[in-house]
């Protein structure tokens, strides 16, 4: 679930039907209805608005998409460029962030190289164009938890765990990112 920035619409996927749904949050109406075949909605779904809350970013089963609001149009698929045609997505969501002044997303995804220890790689992905910019990857199997840009656009803060047989050690990382 994610709220625009403004306040005034909410977004969620839907665990009955797949969908992802904007709602406005003032009276209760539904706005937009995305059905399951349009989306990569699932149980575990993410969302994010674009900071001026005309662009929508979900982030699902293998799949990771661009909306413009409030058309409900399809503006970018995003698929990392993987190896042997194979997409590192993992079968769940991945952390998703939208820059401030909304020309780039991050997303998380497990590269499938290495099977069960994944090592997972942020992307950075031009929002206009769809074309992946950079991709960072980890060199420990630390799960990544979450993902957001800094408010100037010149950081990108993670928060992950690195997990031995009993306990986790909670990580914050920054990356510097050019301009």
């Amino acid at each position: 679930m994610a709220f625009a920035p403004d306040g005034n619409t909410f977004a969620f996927a839907s665990e009955e039907d797949g969908s992802i749904q904007l709602w406005d949050a003032n009276n209760g109406k539904k706005l937009i209805h995305f059905n399951k075949d349009q989306t990569v909605a699932d149980r575990q779904s993410l969302l994010a608005f674009s900071p001026d809350g005309t662009r929508l970013v979900s982030s699902g089963r293998e799949k990771v998409k661009l909306w413009a609001l409030p058309s409900g149009e399809l503006l970018q698929d995003f698929e990392p460029k993987g190896r042997a045609g194979r997409r590192p997505w993992r079968e769940f969501a991945q952390p998703v962030a939208i820059s401030s002044d909304g020309a780039w997303i991050a997303t998380v995804a497990e590269d499938p190289r290495y099977d069960y220890n994944l090592k997972p790689t942020i992307y950075i992905w031009d929002a206009l164009t769809g074309r992946q910019l950079r991709a960072i990857q980890r060199r420990d199997q630390s799960g990544l938890s979450d993902i957001e840009f800094s408010p100037d656009g010149k950081q990108l803060l993670v928060i992950g765990a690195r997990c031995g047989l009993y306990d986790c050690e909670r990580q914050l990382l920054v990356w510097s990112l050019p301009h």
